[in-house]
């Protein structure tokens, strides 16, 4: 019964997660696609009731996320679970919103994107109380439960738990998820691992169910489902994240409704997503892993084709970020490959990403961006800034910036502070064609005039950066010419960093080389003679 004469009805621009709510008899009067029960929510939608809600263009939502598992009139949307049949709500009009025995709403909603903490029905019920929780805010023929655990107290009677604590073992996980999952309420149980699809159909279903600290592995294959972590710190990985193959062929697939994995903003470094092809998410925030400003690890992941208006690949992401294949994602706003992450980003492919206005690579990434090769990556809007980067004021050191672009400023790095022995060479834009804004120390920067201490406008002398080799050739002007970094003790590769010195001086004496790239006698195609005829 709420209205607006601008954006929706009953919600608007609510980012969170909106979860087994009754969004009933709303109105939006405005002319522009305002929902008439939701406007503009991009968080995850799932297990609701959104019925006879008006709008001038009729919709019940417009400009969302795809809602899952949930009864929406007249839906045409697509996405997981949804029904579009008479809820059968027993009297809406006076304000009875529980459902009647014949709901197809019961035990249609989906348990497993249910946060671990109190959770009771709109009368203090038990949430679950059939085969699956029900949609909307009642649960129909449920009965108290003191604790939020999702067992009733009648229920707990039965198993000898407690009543009035959620986790009555304290091994971490509530008691209705350890009956669920098939291990003992009242004796603390440690981690075994999962295995997904031998044990569970579903990753989200074993997210649910784990224990804090364990690990969820997945066999290759693709699993289509949109993942959220609900505050635990898991281990989600494929069988052998070291492998390119199994990584490249163990995929979880976003169906293009939702984020492909999205975080509830807790989880800390101890929360790892490892081994995976995570591809195909659509959302405003985060079409590949939408953080909510958590600090997970991320590694040795494909993020590959997601969509959405900032952080098509990843989003709000502020702990580590380390060899990923970063490729592909487009952003209709900014940050085609990462926005807003202020953590860690390091060692990373981040190639082929476009956004609309700002940074097609990253945007307004505030933490240490180090040894990424950042590459082929623009910016297509006729104002557009910084194809490989943009507003990004943390520290940027020892990353090889190629070939991005920018319709108008920077194709290289726009508004970018910290500068540090990087490589930016052929980056396009018809305005400031490789920095803006910014003074570089110790870098290589074609054209540069710029000033700063140690830079250089020396061809780099990439192995063959068209093909992606963006090693340095043993003639390299960048070798030893770099600055010291504290705590820097490897490339993009791994190799150890400094590696060498030559016999004349460069950079700042500390032997580190411009770039992501260490040059080493290890690497392919470079002879220990040819590098002894040069040093």
């Amino acid at each position: 019964g709420n209205s607006a004469t601008q954006g929706g009805g009953g919600l608007d621009e609510c980012g969170g997660i909106i979860q087994n709510n009754t969004i009933y008899g709303n109105s939006a009067t405005a002319a522009q696609g305002s929902g008439g029960g939701l406007s503009a929510c991009g968080g995850l939608i799932i297990n609701c009731i959104i019925w006879a809600n008006s709008a001038y263009t009729g919709s019940q939502l417009a400009g969302s996320s795809t809602p899952s598992y949930s009864c929406i009139q007249g839906w045409t949307g697509g996405g997981t679970g949804n029904i579009t049949s008479n809820p059968q709500l027993v009297d809406p009009a006076n304000g009875d919103f529980h459902l009647q025995p014949s709901s197809p709403c019961i035990d249609a909603g989906n348990t497993y994107y249910l946060p671990g903490e109190y959770g009771v029905d709109i009368d203090g019920e038990c949430r679950l109380a059939g085969s699956s929780i029900d949609m909307g805010s009642d649960e129909f023929g449920s009965s108290p439960d003191s604790d939020g655990d999702l067992l009733t107290d009648s229920d707990e009677a039965i198993y000898g738990s407690d009543p009035n604590n959620p986790d009555t073992d304290g091994d971490g996980l509530q008691d209705a998820a350890e009956v669920l999952r098939g291990t003992n309420p009242v004796l603390y149980n440690t981690p075994s691992g999962i295995s997904i699809p031998a044990q569970y159909p579903s990753i989200q279903q074993a997210l649910f169910l784990a224990f804090p600290s364990e690990v969820v592995t997945l066999s290759p294959g693709t699993y289509h489902e949109n993942l959220h972590f609900l505050g635990k710190n898991l281990t989600l990985q494929s069988t052998n994240p070291f492998d390119d193959n199994i990584v490249s062929t163990t995929i979880i697939d976003g169906n293009g409704i939702f984020s492909v994995v999205c975080f509830k903003g807790e989880e800390n470094e101890t929360c790892v997503v490892k081994g995976l092809t995570i591809r195909n998410g659509s959302a405003a925030i985060g079409g590949g892993i939408c953080g909510n400003e958590a600090s997970p690890t991320i590694e040795r992941n494909n993020i590959l084709g997601n969509q959405g208006y900032e952080g098509a690949g990843l989003y709000g992401c502020n702990g580590i970020v380390r060899n990923n294949t970063i490729s592909g994602n487009s952003a209709s706003g900014a940050g085609g490959g990462l926005a807003y992450c202020h953590g860690t980003i390091q060692n990373n492919t981040i190639s082929g990403n476009s956004t609309y206005s700002l940074g097609g690579g990253l945007y307004d990434c505030r933490g240490t961006i180090q040894n990424n090769i950042i590459s082929g990556n623009w910016a297509t809007h006729g104002y557009s800034r910084g194809g490989g980067l943009a507003e990004c004021s943390g520290t940027i050191q020892n990353n090889t910036i190629w070939g991005n672009s920018a319709v108008m400023y920077a194709g290289g790095l726009s508004e970018c502070s910290d500068i540090r022995s990087c490589i930016v060479w052929q980056n396009t834009a018809a305005n400031f064609p490789q920095v803006d804004f910014s003074t570089p120390f110790y870098s290589c920067i074609q054209n540069w005039t710029g000033g700063g201490t140690g830079n250089i406008t020396s061809d780099p002398q990439l192995v063959d950066p068209a093909n992606d080799d963006f090693h340095l050739q043993p003639s390299s002007p960048c070798i030893d010419a770099g600055g010291y970094v504290p705590d820097l003790t490897e490339d993009f590769e791994g190799d150890p960093r400094p590696y060498d010195g030559t016999s004349e001086p460069r950079g700042d004496g500390s032997d580190f080389d411009i770039g992501a790239d260490e040059f080493t006698l290890l690497q392919t195609g470079v002879s220990p003679q040819r590098w002894l005829f040069y040093y």
